[in-house]
């Protein structure tokens, strides 16, 4: 561009000139068009700059971690100028850790047209990603004059934890609750108040449990199976608090939400409703939700991605215990970055059950010294390797 600025003003010192020179026609339409383009050139950048609507848009509010995504910008040109060149420019930051990367679009704006400029994104780890112009360039047609457009034009995306598979074991007291109201789809138990399943009559079966009236129809002995009522009360405790300012941040976040999420779903695969307790910044409070199904573990991902405080400077177990000071369940599942004294201590004194599991998340495999409970099962994980770390865990 300055290239051609220097060559206009050449060319207008030389009609100048010219002018002074020569008397003839031909030299003053020689200086008024040399006079005239740049001015009509710079109307023509300053109108579109005001002239141009952009916008950003996306079609899913989620995507998966590791997975390209598509965004959207989205130019509308009502004016009768088309741009030849314009560039942008567009950052987007994972929030968890802020650190800020770009990419760059090159794209001409025809006049009187809607367009839209697709591309590609991706994350490594899960989060909230905030997508942003820097600004949007536009150029004349011989770019003599450029002008800046749609700053801060924003949109965001939710990056959800990715479920690996684990190895685990529920105890089988997990099964024993008589006032559950909620019965297994695949295991018959003795639960006289729901049945699971009809059979014909075979040695060994209870008399008791022949079903008469459909005996009778059928000719022969039907015997009822009795369902196996669930226990509702395993808890998973969710401390999505990590490492501030360091290259583990993001690693060891998306480890706990990852981590929580696939304990999660092996107990919805297991037929085992359960609660999980955690943070909620937006709200300032704790909050249990109950995961009876994945609909419900997804939205509850949703919300904890976009609403965790990672920088929360209180221990959020002491504090949910000073809410809450005796909980009674069947397991209690405590997800941190932490495994201190302190947390252990208020888990100890304040959960009644016979399963106390703290799964201690680290940014590397490093041994470090972890206090020692007899009564809670530490579980060390290092950051991105979930499947060999959770295996055998009892819930």
């Amino acid at each position: 561009m300055i290239i051609m600025k220097i060559l206009f003003l050449i060319l207008i010192t030389a009609s100048i000139f010219f002018r002074i020179l020569y008397i003839w026609d031909f030299s003053i339409v020689l200086l008024v068009i040399s006079c005239v383009i740049p001015i009509f050139l710079f109307i023509w950048v300053t109108y579109l700059k005001y002239a141009l609507k952009i916008n950003f848009s996306v079609s899913e509010k989620t995507a998966e971690k590791g997975q390209p995504f598509t965004v959207t910008l989205n130019v509308e040109n009502k004016s009768i100028f088309p741009v030849p060149k314009a560039e942008a420019v567009i950052e987007y930051q994972n929030t968890i850790n802020g650190d800020i990367n770009t990419v760059e679009l090159y794209f001409p704006i025809q006049s009187r047209n809607c367009q839209k400029i697709d591309f590609q994104l991706t994350s490594k780890f899960c989060g909230k990603i905030k997508i942003r112009t820097d600004f949007v360039m536009i150029y004349d047609p011989i770019r003599l004059f450029k002008a800046n457009t749609a700053r801060n034009i924003q949109t965001e995306i939710t990056i959800m934890p990715a479920y690996q598979e684990i190895n685990g074991y529920i105890s089988d007291s997990c099964y024993m609750d008589e006032e559950s109201s909620k019965f297994s789809q695949t295991k018959q138990g003795d639960d006289p108040s729901e049945v699971f399943d009809f059979h014909e009559y075979r040695t060994g079966d209870k008399p008791s449990r022949i079903h008469w009236k459909l005996s009778s129809k059928k000719d022969e002995f039907i015997v009822k199976e009795l369902s196996m009522p669930i226990n509702e009360k395993t808890i998973l405790f969710a401390d999505t608090r990590c490492y501030e300012n360091s290259e583990y941040t993001l690693p060891v976040f998306d480890t706990i939400m990852e981590t929580l999420m696939s304990v999660s779903v092996f107990l919805l695969e297991n037929e085992h409703p359960h609660y999980i307790i955690s943070y909620d910044s937006k709200s300032g409070k704790f909050t249990d939700t109950y995961i009876d199904d994945v609909k419900t573990l997804c939205n509850f991902m949703f919300n904890a991605v976009n609403n965790s405080d990672i920088r929360y400077n209180k221990n959020p177990v002491a504090e949910f215990f000073a809410e809450c000071s005796d909980i009674s369940c069947s397991s209690f599942t405590c997800i941190s970055h932490e495994a201190d004294t302190e947390t252990m201590m208020y888990i100890n004194q304040n959960v009644s059950s016979g399963i106390k599991n703290l799964v201690y998340v680290s940014g590397n495999s490093d041994e470090k010294n972890i206090p020692d409970f007899e009564e809670i099962n530490i579980i060390p994980v290092t950051a991105g390797k979930i499947p060999q770390s959770v295996t055998g865990i009892e819930l």
